[in-house]
């Protein structure tokens, strides 16, 4: 036989010619390989294999506290209170005007969220029971 078949190629072609086993053609997968020879694949046991990995993605947080314009509003009667005696000068008067002044000073918060490329280090096997 020809050393570039493998095990199961030698098995299928026993088994066909004894007339007894399952036919290649209908339980194996024929496929090419990337060195151009014909292998045929047969059915198998298949096994998982668990490993645990660590993942992180860095994130960065940027606070936004962006001001708006303010605004200014009366808070009730303004008061007035009288300077000088009005006797000290007939032609002109002197007196203090006190209002209460709101001021709204408005401020959008708010947070700027950055997603970085995401690293992963190996930790080995799964533990028992868990994946």
């Amino acid at each position: 036989m020809n050393d570039s078949w493998n095990w199961a190629e030698k098995l299928a072609l026993l088994q066909t010619r004894q007339g007894g086993g399952r036919d290649a053609d209908t339980d194996a997968h024929h496929h090419q390989s990337s060195d151009s020879r014909n292998c045929t694949q047969i059915d198998a046991c298949t096994r998982n294999v668990c490993r645990s990995f660590e993942v992180a993605v860095p994130v960065t947080i940027r606070p936004i506290g962006l001001p708006l314009p303010p605004s200014a509003s009366c808070g009730g009667n303004p008061v007035v209170t009288p300077g000088r005696d009005r006797c000290c000068s007939p032609r002109s008067f002197d007196f203090t005007i006190t209002q209460v002044v709101n001021v709204d000073i408005p401020i959008e918060f708010g947070v700027e969220v950055c997603y970085h490329r995401p690293c992963a280090e190996d930790n080995g096997p799964c533990s028992a029971g868990g994946r």
